[in-house]
């Protein structure tokens, strides 16, 4: 279910069901030096998770990372209401009934006591994202910036995917 990818980071994969394209939601999980978890573009939330989360730690700080890493966020914000919530710019405008703790921007974000590097990737406006360096692991940690989609694809969607030059490999979207 969660699965290390370094230490004290995990991340955890979930199926996403787009019409006619087989893609992956992965979250990923950095404890912080004060034991904590962040959470950065929640998958579904469930009781299973949810335990297994709570055995690395308590969930200090959900983070959208961008305007479209927004699916589950409420299930997360309802489920730990002492949580802050970081989002990217725009995520409070399309959201305003969610409580936005602190907008991301160009820093070491307070909330990483200096952990995390932020960067917001400005190149595409409608997605706001931000890309985040993990500093004790030297681990970029990306939403949408790159793409790593298998080739169990349908027809249309191998064509898609190749039109928009990230079948197959590990690259950024045309």
């Amino acid at each position: 279910m969660i699965e290390s990818i370094g230490r004290d980071l995990w991340e955890v994969n979930r199926s996403l069901n787009l019409p006619g394209l087989n893609m992956d939601h992965r979250m990923t999980v950095v404890r912080m030096a004060t034991g904590r978890l962040l959470l950065h573009s929640p998958v579904a939330w469930n009781p299973a998770l949810a335990g297994a989360l709570a055995d690395l730690g308590e969930v200090e700080t959900i983070l959208a990372p961008s305007t479209f890493h927004d699916l589950y966020l409420s299930d997360w914000l309802v489920k730990y209401p002492a949580a802050r919530f970081l989002a990217a710019p725009g995520v409070g405008k399309e959201h305003p009934d969610w409580r936005v703790d602190e907008t991301i921007g160009n820093h070491t974000f307070a909330a990483s006591e200096g952990e995390l590097e932020a960067c917001v990737f400005k190149g595409v406006p409608k997605l706001n994202e931000s890309v985040f360096l993990h500093r004790q692991t030297r681990s970029l940690i990306v939403a949408d910036l790159a793409f790593n989609v298998g080739t169990r694809q349908n027809p249309l969607a191998r064509l898609f995917l190749r039109a928009n030059g990230i079948y197959g490999k590990i690259a950024s979207s045309r």
